[in-house]
């Protein structure tokens, strides 16, 4: 054997072990948590939380001094003071102290209080979205966590398989079965597999990080595995005990009772997407500040009441009615009242446009659920197992010197690809159904 030869041999050997020893140091050290019990850390330390609920009760708070009447005015003066002689002995002047009070026309304190409910109502709406937004990020990210600790416990998987491989190619050899090829190609799969380890583990860290940004911790702080909650999984497969299609055509969907119809998920949002709500609610208000703007020239009545006092003679007691003329009532008022008129148009066509869209966004979502659960039920019920028996047929007929060694490496390869892709799409299940409940506001499973 020549001396580049061994050297291949021998660095071959060395990332063999490399790889073994990567996938080994790879699993969490830290306990691993629930979905739940990481949420329930998450909603009760997410700053973007606590801000959102910070505004939603300013907002409640500020609604409370809405509609009250304006702070009376206190006035002080002097009445009557002589320019030539300055001082307090001439008959007419006097020292006055009054206060006034301004009355809004009947109806516009109570639009003013509507408005600033509704408003209210909305900060509410905004809270709840936040929080299904926060609910949803922590879902979706807890997925793509768990993808990777899947793909890693398979990689894990894969090793063995393929050590299995690899003793059956040099016992092959050994034989003379197969080639010297068959045992290079069984190392260097061993190879690849500790690069793809590699990169899992360097993604891992972002995923871990995206997650500790939301509990509010620091981006190093380690997450045990993750895995999917046994809901989705039993949505996702458990549902499904026999493998039956709308319909005979290619690509068919999975018949799925469990998943709501469109309608049904509709009827969902519109009782409690958050967007929809807080939008409502400013429809709402605007509503009641149009009714207010068209009240603007029907006018506010001012009282005042004052008290003069005379030295050495009888004081005055003085009492007066303002009251505001709207002479320009065409180029101010009725203007103002008209835009926002227009405004509240607006907002009717921009609620008509956003129901549009959630309706198109949750026919695309429950498109990609169905879509990922149908595919996740052939891989299990189907794709795998047989599979599986592929491998098997494939090492038995290599033992025996009836199978090509590249048959073996082809079928071990498949296996795998499929044991990811069925991760995956257990993933894109969970995902999917997560962005559905963000979008009709409650749970689903």
């Amino acid at each position: 054997m020549t001396t580049s030869r061994i050297t291949l041999r021998m660095g071959a050997m060395l990332l063999c072990l490399a790889g073994t020893h990567s996938l080994a140091a790879q699993a969490p050290a830290a306990a691993a948590p629930t979905l739940d019990t990481f949420l329930t850390e998450v909603l009760g330390a997410n700053p973007k939380l606590r801000a959102a609920t910070d505004r939603a009760n300013a907002v409640t708070i500020e609604a409370t001094a809405s509609g009250a009447l304006p702070d009376p005015r206190l006035m002080l003066g002097v009445a009557n003071l002589p320019i030539a002689t300055p001082g307090f002995g001439e008959m007419m002047t006097m020292k006055q102290v009054g206060l006034s009070q301004r009355i809004p026309f009947p109806g516009k304190r109570g639009l003013e209080r509507q408005a600033a409910d509704h408003m209210a109502t909305a900060g509410g709406a905004v809270l709840a979205g936040v929080r299904l937004e926060i609910v949803r990020m922590v879902t979706t990210r807890w997925a793509d966590l768990a993808l990777l600790d899947a793909r890693l416990e398979i990689l894990h998987r894969r090793r063995d398989l393929l050590l299995t491989v690899r003793d059956a190619a040099e016992s092959a050899y050994r034989a003379g079965t197969v080639g010297q090829d068959a045992v290079w190609q069984s190392r260097v799969e061993l190879s690849r597999l500790a690069l793809e380890a590699t990169a899992l583990v360097q993604d891992r860290l972002g995923a871990v990080a995206a997650l500790n940004a939301l509990r509010d911790r620091p981006a190093d702080t380690p997450i045990g595995t993750a895995a999917i909650p046994d809901a989705f999984s039993h949505a996702a497969l458990d549902t499904a005990v026999a493998l039956q299609f709308d319909n005979d055509s290619l690509g068919a969907a999975l018949q799925d009772g469990a998943m709501p119809s469109v309608a049904t998920l509709m009827e969902w949002a519109a009782l409690s997407n958050a967007d929809i709500a807080a939008h409502v609610a400013r429809i709402a208000a605007q509503g009641a500040l149009v009714d207010l703007a068209r009240k603007a020239a029907q006018p506010d009545l001012e009282f005042s009441l004052m008290y003069g006092q005379r030295d050495s003679r009888s004081d005055f007691v003085s009492a007066s009615v303002a009251i505001p003329l709207a002479l320009r009532r065409g180029r101010v008022q009725d203007r103002r009242a008209e835009a926002g008129a227009l405004e509240l148009e607006a907002r009717h066509a921009e609620h008509e446009q956003m129901v549009h869209d959630i309706e198109a966004r949750i026919v695309t979502l429950r498109a990609d659920a169905m879509a990922a659960r149908t595919a996740l039920a052939i891989l299990t019920r189907v794709i795998l197992p047989e599979g599986r028996a592929t491998l098997d047929a494939a090492l038995a007929g290599l033992a025996a010197g009836r199978t090509a060694f590249s048959g073996v490496l082809t079928a071990e390869q498949a296996l795998y690809a499929d044991q990811v892709r069925a991760a995956e799409q257990l993933t894109a299940y969970m995902t999917a159904v997560a962005n559905l409940e963000a979008l009709v506001g409650r749970e689903m499973l």
